[in-house]
């Protein structure tokens, strides 16, 4: 078996481990909260505003159609059978955990296993197990800077349309993947990746044609129990706290947040993850009334700063694109390679066979 599958198979069997183990076998129990609302769209992507369930319509009709992504995959996995998505879901969050190693382990090739690095994503492991859109984002925009990195910009745009299709948060690693690459100086093609927005808009279009506003704009996303009050969102996320962990969970976010932006500069996972964080300064209580969701829905900002760190304390693991060591100053940090690597210097040329016997004394032929 080749090494570079070792990573996915082993974060696959750990996410089915992980996703029996606490539904108890139940295939039922394995999706609950958004993730039934996954399915509801999944096996309803033909509904209009009047058809939509009151348990849906008040949790953002836009909003839940704009997150297209997984109900389009759970459609496709199960043949538009509702009954076949019960089992499609939680199959689809295995996939979608191995899909994620697999993006992880190009971008730190350094160690065999380092696709499980994923699984120091608290977000991420809390979404597996309710089939939830976040592993499924998160593979496809961890994709996304992989091919980026490589100079591969419309599949990096394709890969980020489908997760922010997925999860609008998967936003934050399109902007920060762009970001890094004009501070390596790309050129023009820097932006190439921003043609995800293309196919973003245009549905986010459709949507509003059916549901009556924009996704981003759902009127959900401003009521009293969604976003906060700008910067005065994460001070009354602490002092208005509905719990004591909620507190904690609250103040552990925005410092991670304020570490992404001391470190953004130093490899494109704390640029991107610096971006995700962005999105506290409109948290409110309510984020972290329930510290699960709260985690979830900061699944971005968890892999940002577990992947920044890594490749903060360990950069030879990661790809050489897609770090920056030495002083961030130094005129050579722009100047590398499409690979990330420094440029080799001039071979040097031996001198003609001629020229080395004038210099012995010899004699050159006639």
């Amino acid at each position: 078996m080749r090494a570079r599958f070792v990573a996915p198979i082993a974060a696959g069997a750990l996410a089915a481990v992980l996703i029996v183990a606490t539904s108890g076998g139940s295939i039922d129990r394995m999706t609950f909260g958004d993730g039934s609302i996954h399915r509801y769209v999944a096996s309803h992507l033909d509904a209009s505003a009047p058809e939509v369930p009151a348990e849906v319509a008040e949790v953002g009709a836009s909003l839940r159609y704009g997150r297209i992504g997984l109900p389009a995959l759970l459609f496709l996995a199960s043949g538009g059978s509702p009954r076949a998505m019960r089992v499609a879901q939680p199959l689809l969050m295995v996939l979608a955990a191995a899909a994620a190693a697999a993006a992880v382990a190009r971008l730190f090739p350094g160690r065999s296993w380092s696709g499980l690095l994923a699984f120091l994503v608290p977000g991420f492991v809390v979404s597996l197990l309710g089939g939830y859109a976040e592993p499924v984002a998160l593979a496809f925009a961890l994709w996304g800077i992989e091919r980026a990195l490589g100079g591969r910009w419309i599949a990096a745009a394709s890969l980020f349309a489908a997760a922010i299709l997925t999860k609008e948060t998967a936003g934050a690693f399109l902007i920060g993947s762009v970001a890094w690459a004009v501070g390596r100086k790309e050129g023009r093609r820097a932006a190439a990746p921003l043609l995800a927005l293309v196919p973003v808009a245009g549905w986010y279009a459709v949507v509003r044609s059916r549901f009556g506003s924009f996704p981003p704009l759902d009127p959900y996303l401003t009521g009293p129990t969604a976003l906060g009050t700008p910067l005065l969102g994460p001070y009354r996320s602490i002092v208005e706290a509905f719990s004591t962990p909620a507190m904690l969970a609250a103040a552990l976010h925005l410092a991670a947040g304020l570490a992404l932006i001391a470190i953004a500069r130093r490899s494109v996972f704390a640029a991107s993850g610096a971006v995700a964080s962005l999105q506290l300064v409109t948290t409110s209580p309510w984020l972290w009334r329930f510290v699960g969701d709260g985690f979830r829905t900061s699944t971005f900002i968890h892999a940002g700063a577990a992947l920044g760190v890594v490749a903060l304390v360990r950069p030879g693991w990661a790809l050489p694109a897609a770090v920056r060591t030495g002083s961030l100053s130094s005129p050579s940090a722009g100047t590398r390679g499409r690979d990330g690597r420094p440029p080799r210097p001039p071979a040097r040329r031996s001198a003609p066979r001629a020229s080395r016997r004038r210099s012995s004394g010899g004699s050159s032929p006639s």
